[in-house]
C-alpha cells in the first residue's frame, strides 16, 4: 500500500493519493483512489478552485517473463468553481467552462 497526503483548509482542497495492490496470486489486483485540489488566480479580481477527484482498478496476469495481460477501469472527475475576490464567494457567471467532467477511461494492454 502506497499512499501521499499533503495537507490544506479542508478534505476538499486536500491533495490524497491511495494505491493498494495486491500481490500473491498469479494475477495482480491494485486499486487507486486520489483527491487533488488547488487555487489559481485569473485575474481580474478572480481566482479559481480546481479539484480532480477518482479511482481505479487493475488487473494484471503474466503471460511469460516479458509480457503480461493488464486491463485497467478508471474514474475521473474534475471541477471548477470561480471565485470574486472582492466578495469572497462563487462568481454567478463562470467564463470557464464546463464547470463540471467527468468521464471513464478503460484501458487494455498485452
Amino acid at each position: 500500500m502506497n499512499g501521499s497526503v499533503s495537507g490544506g483548509a479542508s478534505l476538499r482542497s486536500t491533495n490524497i493519493l491511495v494505491n493498494y495492490s495486491l500481490l500473491p496470486y498469479r494475477t495482480d489486483f491494485g486499486f487507486l483512489a486520489f483527491n487533488f485540489g488547488n487555487y489559481y488566480s485569473a485575474g481580474g479580481g478572480y481566482s479559481f478552485f480546481d479539484r480532480q477527484f477518482g479511482g481505479g482498478i487493475l488487473a494484471s496476469y503474466p503471460l511469460s517473463i516479458f509480457t503480461r495481460f493488464q486491463a485497467d477501469l478508471n474514474v475521473f472527475s474534475t471541477s471548477r468553481t470561480l471565485y470574486d475576490a472582492i466578495y469572497g464567494t462563487a462568481a454567478p457567471d463562470s467564463v470557464f467552462t464546463p464547470e463540471e467532467l467527468a468521464f471513464l477511461q478503460p484501458t487494455l494492454s498485452w
